[in-house]
């Protein structure tokens, strides 16, 4: 008995499989939809669009399935063809493009309404049939989850939802959710200078509170006192106190300084007025100048007396003796003049000079000069300014000038140019390979170039054209090979020309009689029967089809172990 239950579980899972086999493989992947929106307002419509792989077909059938809250409004094919209409009372539609026509793509779409919002989606199913023929090439079933939702929604009360409130509507589900719209807020605890306070926001949609801190205020001191020579203090009503250094102005002198005794300035604190006091330092004694001896102000005395110098100082008519501290003078005289004292002699071309001076401090007191004795010329003469005669530019004989005074004793006289002395150099005549050259006009005696040359442009090859063939039906053509009879050149090796193409009549070129290989006698075409398009069925008869014949396949396969398993358990039993 163990054994037989074994059998009986084994058949069972093997027929599950089978039918789950079956109903997999109903479900092939040649077709895919789409829907214009997920969700849709109750009055309003949405589609849905059904693509297909590409297929060979002679007729589509499709059946619509509406969900509970949809009404269909219409459908329609997205292809051209002979037949294509849709039946809103039975929820199918057919198509047929008139002959076996490869589809792809979009091929239908549904139009429904939503008449009634609801919490969940609903499924929207389009059972595809394609047919070549009386053949079923696949049954398969389009699904999409569209939800209705209320035109107008009855939504509850908020509740809060984080940084955010939250409401529910009642009839479909849908939620909506906002940001808190917090108000200016109120202060519920006041800052104090001892401790912060608080501030309370409430949102003016959902009543929903938040907190925040509200600053410490300031401590709010007294005036400023004394605490020491170098502090003062202020203290807030709540007892705290501050300490800072003083605060001290520039200064004023409360007690002028003399070159005898000290002065005194005091210094105020601009917050607490606390005062202090510097000494002013004495001032310089005041004398009339270096060389005075005693104070102006106060009579004290000091070390003091002119010092003269030993050089004399002196003007145009006297000299004298300074104080090298406050100027004074002393030995104030008239200069005493002495004879004439001849510094330069004179000579032929060259004034002389002489002067007097002072016998006491020896500065000069007058000067002359001693006129020039003047050139005899007797030195003889020279050539100045000599120059040669070029190709292009004047010479000059020079001048004749005194060797002594330099004096141009006769004047010189200009020399032609002696012009250029011409030879062509260069000249090079023009090739069908090369350019020429005109030459230079080149000067033999200034080795310059007097005129540049020009170059002679290469004359044109004098082309041959050898070899040169036409091109017909069986044989190619040759454009011929060009020459240059001159310098035997080779300007173009030429190229092959294509054969032409065969002047077909009748199956035959009338240039060569070759026959045409693709030509076909022209025939009477037969005329074709129109094929009728098959109303789709409700797109699940092939499933049920093969689950049936699985599940007898299985039956018949359980049957066969089960009657060997008996025979075995029998035989064991006996």
């Amino acid at each position: 008995m163990k054994n037989m239950k074994r059998t009986l579980a084994m058949v069972l899972c093997i027929v599950a499989m089978v039918t789950v086999f079956a109903i997999g493989f109903a479900d092939g992947a040649h077709v895919s939809s789409k829907v214009s929106a997920s969700e849709v307002k109750v009055g309003e419509t949405v589609t849905m669009t059904v693509s297909m792989t590409e297929t060979t077909v002679s007729s589509i059938g499709v059946t619509v399935t509406a969900p509970a809250g949809f009404t269909i409004e219409k459908g329609e094919w997205l292809k051209q063809g002979t037949i294509a209409n849709y039946d809103t009372s039975k929820n199918k539609g057919a198509f047929a493009p008139g002959s076996a026509t490869a589809i792809s793509g979009d091929i239908f779409r549904v139009t429904l309404k939503a008449t009634t919002a609801g919490a969940n989606a609903k499924e929207i199913k389009i059972v595809v049939v394609a047919k070549n023929g009386t053949e079923t090439l696949y049954t398969e079933t389009a699904s999409k989850s569209v939800k209705a939702i209320c035109a107008s929604h009855s939504f509850g009360s908020w509740s809060v939802d984080g940084n955010n409130h939250k409401r529910t509507c009642a009839s479909c589900g849908t939620t909506e959710t906002k940001a808190h719209d917090w108000d200016a807020g109120k202060v519920t605890t006041p800052a104090t200078c001892t401790k912060p306070g608080e501030k309370t926001f409430t949102c003016n949609t959902c009543k929903h509170t938040k907190t925040e801190p509200v600053a410490q205020l300031a401590h709010t001191y007294g005036a400023w006192t004394k605490l020491n020579d170098t502090q003062h203090e202020h203290k807030c009503s709540c007892g705290a106190s501050e300490k800072a250094n003083h605060n001290w102005d520039s200064g004023k002198i409360t007690e002028d300084s003399t070159c005898a005794k000290e002065g005194v300035k005091t210094f105020t604190c601009a917050d607490c007025k606390a005062t202090k006091t510097e000494k002013v330092a004495k001032k310089d004694h005041t004398y009339t100048n270096s060389c005075d001896a005693d104070c102006n102000k106060c009579g004290a005395k000091r070390d003091a007396g002119h010092k003269y110098e030993t050089k004399w100082s002196t003007d145009s008519k006297n000299h004298w003796h300074k104080c090298s501290v406050c100027g004074d003078v002393k030995d104030k005289a008239a200069h005493t003049a002495s004879g004439w004292i001849v510094d330069k002699d004179a000579t032929e071309l060259e004034a002389g000079k002489k002067h007097k001076e002072c016998t006491v401090c020896k500065v000069t007191v007058a000067t002359e000069t001693i006129p020039a004795k003047g050139c005899k010329h007797t030195a003889g003469t020279t050539i100045s300014g000599k120059k040669d005669a070029t190709c292009e530019t004047e010479g000059y004989t020079g001048d004749e000038i005194c060797k002594t005074c330099k004096t141009v004793m006769k004047k010189g006289t200009a020399v032609d140019a002696l012009g250029h002395d011409i030879e062509l150099q260069n000249a090079k005549e023009a090739t069908c390979k090369e350019d020429g050259y005109t030459g230079d006009e080149y000067c033999k005696t200034c080795k310059k170039v007097i005129k540049q040359g020009e170059v002679v442009a290469k004359g044109e090859h004098n082309v041959e054209i050898t070899d040169a063939k036409e091109a017909t039906c069986t044989e190619e053509g040759f454009t011929g090979k060009k020459t240059c009879k001159t310098c035997g050149e080779v300007t173009d090796e030429g190229q092959a020309i294509p054969k032409v193409e065969h002047e077909y009549v009748d199956g035959v070129c009338k240039n060569c009689n070759a026959k045409d290989p693709n030509y076909v006698a022209p025939t009477e075409p037969k005329p074709t029967e129109p094929t009728e398009p098959v109303e789709p069925d409700d797109g699940n008869g092939l499933v049920w089809v093969l689950v049936i014949c699985g599940v007898v396949a299985v039956a018949a396969i359980g049957i066969i172990i089960f009657i060997v398993v008996k025979r075995r358990n029998d035989e064991e039993e006996e």
